[in-house]
């Protein structure tokens, strides 16, 4: 029997065996909407009570500020048979939104849909998602690499740092940071060095470090000012 991808990404990361079709991707599933939902409870194999009295087995379960909000997550792994999901299991999780009254619904396969399955989710208000590996194909229309370079200007005592960020290649980068409210200036006099706001990381294999932060530690030695050239990986 084929194994399915996600049964072995999930035995990569989770030693948590199990023979039931499809549950390691539940629970990467699982994983994956509770790194959308920090703040709230991501419950994986959960039964809930629907007004009919009857339990129902949901995949992914998510309590939004306690009680007051449920999303409700029916997960399905198609891999081995590379087929979509259809209507009949659309339609089935659509009974089990009705009984239980989330305030919102997923389904969530790594394959995609049929057409009838999404016309009817579309009409029920039941969200689809594709949950899947990322392919080299992926990468089209977006920017992989966009070099840069950091004019970095501190004071002798390094109290103060001010950057530049100038896209050497492709403008694009600059509107996109733009219209994420990030500017092309950093400049922190404030006496309070790294502000938590700082919206710009340099993401190691490790550590996630705040962009002046790593620049204090690049240029604190002697030098007060450079220009550093960086490669950034979307």
């Amino acid at each position: 029997m084929v194994q399915s991808r996600y049964d072995e990404l999930h035995d990569r990361f989770f030693a948590i065996p199990s023979t039931k079709a499809g549950t390691r991707y539940e629970r990467l599933a699982a994983v994956v909407f509770k790194s959308l939902h920090e703040r709230n409870t991501v419950i994986h194999n959960f039964a809930l009570v629907g007004t009919s009295r009857v339990k129902h087995k949901l995949d992914v379960l998510i309590d939004v500020d306690g009680t007051t909000k449920r999303i409700l997550i029916e997960a399905k792994d198609f891999y081995r048979n590379g087929k979509r999901v259809g209507l009949p299991i659309v339609r089935n999780f659509r009974s089990v939104v009705e009984d239980t009254l989330p305030d919102d619904a997923f389904v969530v396969t790594c394959t995609g849909y049929t057409a009838p399955a999404q016309q009817y989710a579309k009409a029920k208000g039941i969200k689809l998602a594709v949950l899947r590996a990322f392919e080299d194909t992926d990468w089209e229309g977006y920017i992989r690499r966009v070099p840069i370079q950091l004019h970095v200007q501190t004071s002798p005592k390094i109290n103060r740092l001010e950057l530049t960020l100038e896209p050497a290649e492709n403008s694009a980068l600059m509107a996109e940071m733009q219209a994420a409210g990030i500017g092309m200036r950093i400049d922190d006099g404030s006496g309070a060095m790294f502000k938590d706001s700082d919206p710009v990381f340099v993401v190691g294999k490790s550590e996630k470090v705040q962009i002046c932060q790593f620049l204090y530690d690049v240029i604190s030695a002697r030098a007060y000012q450079r220009v550093i050239n960086i490669d950034v990986y979307p």
